[in-house]
């Protein structure tokens, strides 16, 4: 890594937490706890090689907020890197392209790295897919096979290292992250335009991808991230999310009926149990967004005062997201 430039980084490496981060997820624990956390390499091997080099998190304090720019992590010359940290050479990598998109559109149209948006400037943060489970190892390796591939083309080690940048799409498993997009996005000129694969759907977009639970039917077995109205209520073993508005739609039988979904202290992460903490101790209405499952149970909702209800499940642990407010639908 050329030594004079800094570099953006998509992940960082946060020992107390034991975990890679993203700019949320820094931004979130920042606000909870007070404090910046300390951030490294999220190479292994370059963390041990250079234990005293940080990741710089930029616009995630929550108290000084960036108007016109997006959380991310920088590294610079005085946090150098091994010469072997792939996540170091994917940075480079995609700084090139961020600023040379016109060599590499006409072979990736579809890549959202590569489009040109008023909502989402800086597009290395937009993902293309959306994935419950996803190791930004992989992604690593993704890249270093089609970088291979590109040199049996022809091109040089630093020419195939760019093309595969831009070809490879962009995944993430952080549903805050997609959200915080979505809400970023145009409404009516870029969220119809700009795709975002989900689990078993591979040709939604950042509109058709949401879903509101008002319009919830229970035939309906589309991949959705689903998300509305609801209140917080703490439970012995968890969180209890109420949803403030009827499903009409949902059953012939149940006009009224309501949805719930019931959240486990034991298996959730502790940023999203913050959150949790926070709106049930304020008791104001938010808006909660799930990847989840649904199913109708009839008289034996696991909440008390409902006799029958609909169980809106995560399919991950961490596929939950609170907002003060739902994003604007057409």
């Amino acid at each position: 890594m050329e030594k004079e430039k800094e570099y953006k980084f998509t992940y960082a490496w946060c020992e107390k937490e034991q975990d890679l981060l993203t700019p949320l997820d820094v931004r979130d624990i920042w606000r909870q706890g007070d404090i910046e956390p300390l951030l490294q390499c999220p190479d292994e091997q370059c963390r041990k090689d250079n234990p005293g080099s940080r990741i710089i998190p930029v616009c995630c304090n929550p108290d000084a907020p960036c108007k016109k720019m997006q959380p991310y992590f920088r590294t610079g010359p005085e946090h150098p890197h091994s010469d072997s940290c792939g996540y170091a050479e994917l940075a480079e990598a995609t700084r090139y392209v961020m600023t040379h998109k016109n060599i590499f559109i006409d072979d990736n149209k579809e890549a959202n790295l590569l489009r040109e948006l008023e909502g989402v400037p800086d597009t290395s943060l937009l993902a293309d897919e959306y994935l419950t489970i996803y190791d930004p190892q992989k992604e690593l390796s993704e890249i270093a096979r089609e970088a291979q591939r590109q040199r049996r083309l022809g091109k040089s080690k630093r020419e195939a290292l760019n093309w595969a940048r831009a070809s490879v799409p962009q995944k993430t498993c952080s549903l805050k992250k997609i959200v915080e997009m979505c809400e970023l996005l145009d409404a009516t000129k870029e969220r119809p335009l700009v795709p975002l694969a989900l689990p078993g759907r591979t040709s939604a977009t950042y509109l058709s991808a949401f879903f509101r639970l008002p319009k919830l039917q229970e035939d309906f077995r589309t991949s959705y991230i689903f998300y509305g109205r609801a209140i917080i209520e703490k439970m012995q073993h968890g969180y209890l999310v109420k949803y403030c508005d009827p499903l009409r739609k949902y059953h012939p039988d149940y006009p009224d009926i309501r949805a719930i979904t019931l959240i486990d202290s034991s298996v959730c992460k502790k940023r999203i149990l913050q959150t949790l903490e926070e709106f049930s101790v304020t008791g104001e209405t938010c808006c909660v967004y799930t990847f989840s499952d649904h199913r109708l149970n009839e008289s034996t909702c696991p909440v008390s005062e409902m006799r029958s209800c609909v169980v809106i499940t995560p399919k991950a642990s961490d596929a939950v997201v609170i907002r003060k407010t739902c994003v604007k639908q057409l």
